[in-house]
């Protein structure tokens, strides 16, 4: 009775583990279709303008062996660029919403599909642990593109937005980050979703589902803790978090914040959840962007 009893807890144990990691590194993504249509109905951006731009778009053979989906957008023979890296389960469409804000200061901008999202080859997601080395790559690419002197910040959203701070402590090459709802922890992240959409309590489960996930996909979780990192960033990070964000709590970028040693600014934007700061108050969004890059230069 009792090997039964411990079997059948080590089975629904298993069954909770292949369920959260599934949920984390092999989610359901968005489609480009849907996400493009998402903003031409909440009109993000210039889709006139955009759709008239000459566009190139091309795979990038990542260093890991798949290829990720990228659309490059030049602006006249400008010598800054901005790479903007969108968040979980989306794609680079839902970037667009920052499109005109760095087009508009002649900005090129290169926009693409995580691994594992959008057209973008990948097994699956990693929450910006292989993630981080892929932007790297891309930075080496825009600098061959538009040469080794020029100018180049990323902006990344939520998932994007860890990303582009962890790629900040393996790249110095980049003039500025701008991290949009970030995640300080992926550990801390997990343990808030787990209360909140599960009612769930952390221990044991993370440290299980740690674990598994090891196993499956090679990917330690404690190798995914932005935060951690902030020691070694030189790269001037402005940080931009919704008041009201219940996804991604926003002490979360005021944690990050206050560990980041080089130059920053924390920007909490009123009344706007997760990933809306901009939509909330585009003018003031963008304000806030540029006069962060002007102190800058």
């Amino acid at each position: 009775m009792c090997k039964l009893f411990s079997a059948l807890i080590f089975t629904i144990l298993l069954a909770i583990c292949r369920f959260f990691v599934k949920l984390s590194f092999y989610p359901s993504v968005h489609s480009l279709y849907s996400t493009y249509q998402y903003h031409v109905e909440h009109k993000s951006f210039d889709q006139q303008r955009y759709e008239s731009l000459q566009k190139q778009e091309f795979y990038f053979n990542s260093r890991f062996k798949y290829k990720l989906n990228c659309v490059w957008v030049p602006n006249q023979n400008s010598t800054k660029t901005i790479i903007l890296v969108h968040g979980y389960t989306a794609n680079h469409n839902s970037s667009l919403k920052y499109f005109d804000m760095f087009y508009d200061k002649g900005y090129n901008i290169l926009m693409y599909d995580h691994r594992y999202h959008g057209k973008s080859e990948g097994e699956n997601c990693t929450l910006g642990y292989y993630e981080k080395y892929d932007l790297k790559d891309l930075v080496t690419w825009v600098l061959k593109k538009v040469g080794k002197n020029s100018t180049v910040g990323i902006h990344g959203e939520s998932m994007g937005a860890s990303t582009a701070i962890m790629h900040s402590a393996i790249d110095n090459r980049t003039k500025f980050t701008i991290a949009d709802c970030p995640f300080q922890d992926v550990m801390f992240q997990f343990k808030y979703r787990l209360k909140v959409e599960y009612n769930a309590p952390s221990f044991p489960i993370l440290n299980l589902i740690g674990i598994f996930n090891k196993i499956v996909t090679g990917v330690s979780y404690k190798k995914i803790v932005p935060i951690k990192m902030l020691r070694s960033v030189t790269t001037p990070i402005l940080y931009i978090h919704g008041n009201m964000d219940d996804f991604t709590l926003p002490i979360n970028s005021i944690n990050l914040y206050q560990a980041t040693k080089c130059k920053k600014k924390l920007y909490l934007a009123k009344n706007a959840k997760h990933a809306k700061s901009i939509t909330v108050n585009p003018d003031l969004y963008s304000k806030i962007v540029f006069n962060f890059i002007d102190s800058i230069s």
